[in-house]
């Protein structure tokens, strides 16, 4: 396994990317991380993710990251370990460690060997360390991370420094000095470089400014080693001159070094215009070639290299590349090209260091991996990998990136993850991407079908296209998720008749399609991100995806995802009822309200707060007979699905865990084991809370009866109570070694899911007999079911 903080936060198993949750759960991850082989209180926890904001829910919000984090990482990497818990990181699987090893080793090499380390170590960096976190610690950590970068590129400059690579360390050092004007040694080390290549009056020049900027901003004058250096080149002391190794090449020193943003373009369907235009085909390109040259020329972009109709260009900087494609791909679809012909260039853009230059310009694996995004484009497709998209961030504001999952590239062993580039007048529609998972072979109906193959012969009328497009997402999702293990994924218990496939397979982050008079799978819905809560209707079946923060909408009958609906928050649970789907905005703290016939958010409720300086997070939504129910914090909101307005709060008598509604009143399950009754016409708490042996857990009402999950012990049992005396009918226990997470009612049946204890490798969908209790297990599962729903 590798964790890597050194950018945004990873996680890999066995060439797989982990999904790992929400962003308060990755941020519990990262500073465990941060602090690994270490225990770390849960009081600290609690500080450093909310600060002095944290809810009452914390400790128990605590409690669930951890085991959503374990569902995923296995039980044995977080550890419980008083005061609290304990990341447990093997030597080399923590890059942040390796890259410390490795700077450290660098000093005692000799010049030669501690450059390539150092580079090494560098290349271990995929961004701004923690870039997309945002609590109290994050900031601080990232600052000490980017010092200890810092500390390491001056390291690896030095040793180029005393191996004369002075020409080809001037332009990186220009660009350093640049982003950190104030530190000095990046300062000296510029003007060294500058004096050993002949630019002593410029060398003097950096000397000056620098001393201009302390002065200004500090009030401060150059240390006492930037001062020796500037007498040192004022008198040409000998001492200054490069060792006598031989320096770079005049071609190496031309083209951008350290960080480079590598692009590639070529015309798509090349052979057809040739042949289509002949003679005149030599005009198309040469008017091809001044274009894209003018347009990456303007933005600083360097040539290394041309074959045919294909180009290859170097950036300084990932912006500069990205918004030269834009106007790249503007002016291609704008210009009159002979006979009217369509001309379609596709652009691949990565972002890395290469381990050096030759002849030709750079090799390494980032411009192979930059060469096979570009090969997996289509015409008019910007595609970048993440290196990229991070780097550019949000500097381009009229740009904007659409994540198209990991893809395998070409004879490449690790997946990246591919973006493409959405800007105002650029196409949004593309097909499958040209990767290895475009080509994976799938089962489908008994049969085994290349994915390639139908990709191309859906691609033969503009309406197939249209519809290949429509269907791409969920095909892409399928040949992607398959490569993450990840420990969540749903299980929909459906009734179906005709003929079905005789085996599917389940993969992680998905819907599997349970028909339980057969016991099989009959089908899987990838949904990309991880998938939190089910509600279903008899149009649809309505997936919370917490990963992306969306709603997705799953067709009953097709088994496909017909609208993904986004609502950019930390979405919880989903309910159904008086015509709409409400969505938990988790610690948003808002309900979302969306319109099942336009397929999109009708309205985002504010649900103001009893306690306006302490946040609220709205984890659980529930639908009644008069009204929609929704948990915040430990409030009980009754809201008016009429004017969508909270029309009552009532408090309950200790930390919510579950929600359910049925009967004429709505019932919590509470972090103390009891059961709270609330009627619904009153509002208000129904006699004494209901004591029960352990945790209870999903209640739901169906065929009058009331029936919920009870954990005693090591132990696990489906209760059935009336509903109107809470006595009990039925104590259904499960097998001992079992662990349910939801039930699900429809049709007369009551259906669990769980999984083995200490093994999340799969799970089953049971079910269980409203009479006589009697249980039976309908399907096997690979992976761990969190939530279920019965339809007809």
């Amino acid at each position: 396994m590798e964790f890597r903080i050194l950018g945004p936060l990873e996680v890999e198993a066995e060439g797989r990317m982990l999904k790992l949750g929400s962003t308060k759960q990755r941020a519990l991850l990262a500073f465990l991380l941060l602090h690994a082989n270490k225990a770390v209180a849960r009081d600290r926890l609690i500080d450093e993710l909310w600060s002095d904001d944290a809810p009452e829910t914390a400790a128990t919000a605590i409690q669930v990251y951890v085991s959503q984090l374990r569902k995923v990482l296995g039980r044995e990497v977080i550890a419980t370990q008083a005061p609290g818990y304990v990341v447990r990181v093997q030597d080399g699987e923590l890059d942040l460690e390796h890259f410390e090893q490795l700077v450290a080793r660098a000093r005692t090499e000799d010049p030669e060997e501690a450059a390539a380390t150092l580079r090494s170590a560098l290349a271990l960096w995929r961004g701004a360390p923690l870039a997309e976190l945002d609590a109290s610690f994050a900031r601080p950590e990232r600052a000490g991370l980017e010092e200890q970068r810092l500390a390491a590129i001056e390291q690896r400059i030095q040793a180029d420094l005393e191996l004369s690579r002075h020409v080809e360390l001037v332009p990186e050092l220009e660009r350093l000095v640049h982003e950190h004007p104030l530190r000095e040694r990046l300062r000296g080390q510029l003007m060294l470089a500058l004096y050993r290549c002949g630019r002593q009056a410029d060398a003097l020049d950096v000397y000056r400014s620098g001393r201009r900027l302390l002065d200004q901003e500090l009030g401060l004058e150059p240390g006492d080693e930037l001062r020796r250096l500037e007498r040192a080149i004022l008198e040409q002391d000998p001492a200054l001159e490069a060792p006598g190794i031989a320096p770079t090449t005049p071609h190496e020193a031309a083209v951008p070094t350290g960080t480079v943003t590598f692009l590639f373009t070529d015309i798509e369907g090349s052979t057809r215009l040739v042949q289509e235009l002949g003679d005149e085909y030599g005009e198309l390109l040469s008017r091809h070639h001044a274009l894209l040259l003018e347009a990456f020329g303007e933005h600083g972009g360097q040539e290394i290299d041309r074959q045919g109709d294909a180009l290859f260009f170097a950036f300084r900087r990932a912006r500069d590349a990205v918004r030269a494609s834009v106007e790249t791909q503007l002016a291609v679809a704008s210009t009159s090209w002979p006979r009217g012909v369509d001309v379609r260039v596709r652009i691949g853009i990565h972002t890395g260091e290469p381990p050096g230059l030759v002849e030709g310009g750079y090799h390494g694996l980032d411009v192979v991996r930059a060469a096979r995004i570009s090969g997996a484009a289509h015409g008019g497709q910007i595609l970048v990998s993440s290196a990229t998209r991070d780097l550019v961030g949000e500097a381009l504001p009229d740009v904007s990136f659409l994540d198209l999952e990991e893809h395998r590239l070409k004879e490449i062993a690790r997946p990246e993850r591919i973006f493409q580039v959405v800007g105002r007048g650029l196409p949004e529609g593309f097909p499958l991407l040209r990767t290895e998972d475009a080509a994976r072979v799938m089962t489908i109906g008994g049969r085994e079908e290349e994915l390639a193959v139908a990709a191309e012969a859906a691609l033969e009328t503009e309406e197939h296209r249209a519809r290949w497009f429509r269907r791409s997402r969920v095909l892409v999702a399928l040949g992607v998720v398959v490569l993450a293990i990840v420990a969540a994924a749903l299980a929909v218990a459906l009734t179906r008749g005709g003929s079905t496939p005789p085996s599917v397979t389940v993969l992680p982050n998905s819907v599997a399609v349970v028909d339980p008079a057969k016991h099989e799978v009959v089908a899987d819905v990838s949904i990309g991100g991880r998938p939190v809560a089910l509600a279903a209707d008899k149009d649809a079946i309505w997936v919370a995806d917490a990963d992306d923060g969306t709603v997705s909408r799953i067709d009953p009958k097709t088994y496909e995802v017909v609208k993904t609906i986004g609502l950019g928050a930390d979405v919880n649970d989903v309910a159904v009822g008086f015509g709409s789907v409400w969505v938990a905005g988790g610690n948003d703290e808002k309900l979302f309200r969306i319109d099942p016939r336009t397929n999109a958010l009708q309205r985002t409720l504010q649900l103001g707060k009893a306690d306006p300086l302490r946040p609220q997070p709205v984890f659980f939504v529930a639908a009644g007979r008069k009204a929609v129910w929704a948990l915040q914090g430990a409030t009980l909101l009754r809201i008016d699905p009429a004017t969508d307005t909270v029309t009552k709060r009532v408090a309950m008598p200790a930390i919510p865990v579950d929600l359910g509604a049925g009967a004429g009143n709505v019932w919590v399950t509470t972090q103390d084991q009891r059961l709270v009754r609330v009627d619904e016409s009153s509002a208000s708490i129904a006699g004494s809370p209901t004591e029960l042996p352990g945790q209870g857990a999903s209640p739901i009402v169906t065929g009058g009866a009331l029936w919920l999950i009870v954990y005693a012990g090591a132990s696990a049992q489906l209760w059935k109570l009336d509903p109107s005396t809470l006595v009990q009918q039925l104590a259904v226990s499960f097998p001992p070694t079992s662990f349910p997470f939801a039930i699900g009612s429809g049709s007369g049946i009551v259906s669990a899911v769980d999984n083995r204890e200490g093994n999340f490798h799969y799970g089953f969908v049971r079910e269980v007999d409203p009479t006589t209790g009697r249980m039976r297990k309908v399907a096997k599962l690979p992976h761990h079911p969190i939530s279920v729903a019965v339809t007809d």
